[in-house]
This record gives structure tokens, sequence and C-alpha cells, in this order.
């Protein structure tokens, strides 16, 4: 399918959830015992894309898919881009974007926006940083707020410049 995040973020977690795959897992509980072992861990996988998510750090099922379905948010965020539109920059002042943090539903919206426009601009957040009129640290400072996202961020730009080198 060819999808971006702006079809898929927006829903609500029931709708998304039907978007995905669900299964369960066999995992021990807190304590570090291997008694005791339960199928409470959840892995989801997003139907039409290469996008999963899994949670089992909670003995709770219901616990560990809303949390598969946060860290699926956020992986729709750092795999499918989107065409920058010209108020991006708007679009990410709503959200509050400096004072976000990774726990914040809007953080994936958030990083979506900012990959969108590295993606679009060879990966440089200085780029980034000038037209948002911050500083580059300051950009990497949002990224940083998940390792997910940074690490991504690294994948990207090795992949870019593998790309560039070819040429």
């Amino acid at each position: 399918m060819n999808r971006n995040w702006r079809d898929l973020l927006p829903l609500d977690d029931s709708q998304l959830l039907r978007l995905c795959r669900m299964s369960t897992l066999r995992r021990p509980g807190p304590g570090g015992q291997k008694k005791n072992v339960t199928d409470s861990a959840v892995r989801l996988r997003l139907t039409g894309e290469n996008l999963e998510a899994t949670a089992g750090e909670s003995r709770s099922q219901h616990t560990n898919r809303a949390n598969a379905l946060n860290r699926m948010r956020l992986e729709i965020a750092l795999r499918l881009r989107a065409t920058v539109e010209d108020d991006f920059i708007l679009n990410l002042e709503s959200l509050n974007y400096l004072t976000s943090n990774a726990k914040n539903k809007q953080y994936p919206e958030i990083i979506a926006l900012i990959f969108d426009y590295l993606g679009e601009n060879n990966w440089d957040p200085r780029l980034l940083a000038k037209e948002m009129n911050i500083g580059q640290k300051a950009v990497l400072k949002i990224i940083e707020k998940d390792r997910r996202a940074i690490r991504a961020l690294t994948e990207a730009k090795q992949t870019s410049s593998l790309r560039h080198s070819r040429k």
C-alpha cells in the first residue's frame, strides 16, 4: 500500500488497531523469574506496511496493547513519509514542539513533520534549524526525546550518504 503518516496518525486507537494484525507472546512477568509466564505480551503488525511494534513490560495484556499502539504510532511517524506542506512550521508550532516530550500524544506527529522535512533535505538538521529559526542543537533535542527517533535519523543519514556516494 502507498500510505503516509497523515493517513494513519489521526486515527483513534480502535481504528488503528483494526488496521493491525495483533498476536500475543509468552513472556515472563516482572521480577526476572522464569516462572509464572503469561501470554500478556502484544505484537502489532500494520497490514500493508512492514511495520511492527511489541510491548511486554506489563502483566496486563490491555496495558501492553496500549503501549504497542503508542509504539506503532511512533514507527509510523519514523518510517512513512509525506510531502512537506507550505505551512509545516505553523503545524509544528501548533503542536508546541519545543515543550513536547516523547510521552505526549502529539510527539509522533511532531517527529513525522520533522522527518518529512529532513527526508526532503538530505537529512541535514542544520537546514531545518534555519527554517525553524532555532539552533541545530534544539532540533536534535526534540528528536533525542525518544531513542528510536535518533536511531532512525542515524539510519536514514547513513542510507542517504550511501545513496549519494554511489553517484
